[in-house]
């Protein structure tokens, strides 16, 4: 084996082991992160009134995981968990960034019950005047 060769194979080796190791790390890092940033996103449901059901209802189930994972990386979750242990609305309207969200599933759930006919009386067509007219989460 040439130096050169030998050179190559270890530079091969010790870049395979450091992505093997940094994605080792990334991993520890996120689920360390998780554990100490409880998903607060269920507690904020119910703060509102409304579950994952209601929006699945709506058409909004597959943005339910979306606003897990926003919960999940917000920076604001000491303010959060303030609003839910005082029971205030108005503090979690103000700092939630999934309040779109909730508002639509809530709105939604609103115009279900004032109609008499549950969840499924609505026909798919009036779902649209009830779903945000822009993107829960735009694109950058």
């Amino acid at each position: 084996m040439t130096e050169s060769t030998w050179f190559f194979a270890v530079a091969a080796v010790a870049s395979i082991a450091a992505l093997w190791l940094g994605r080792t790390m990334l991993v520890r890092w996120r689920l360390a992160r998780l554990k100490e940033r409880p998903i607060l996103v269920g507690a904020a449901m119910r703060r509102v009134g409304i579950t994952p059901g209601d929006a699945d209802a709506c058409g909004r189930g597959s943005d339910l995981l979306h606003a897990a994972e926003c919960c999940t990386v917000c920076g604001d979750t000491e303010a959060c968990r303030i609003a839910l242990a005082a029971g205030s609305r108005d503090l979690l309207d103000r700092t939630c960034p999934n309040r779109e969200f909730f508002h639509d599933v809530e709105r939604y759930k609103l115009v279900c019950a004032a109609d008499g006919e549950g969840r499924s009386g609505m026909a798919p067509d009036s779902r649209a005047t009830i779903l945000p007219s822009r993107p829960l989460f735009p694109m950058q």
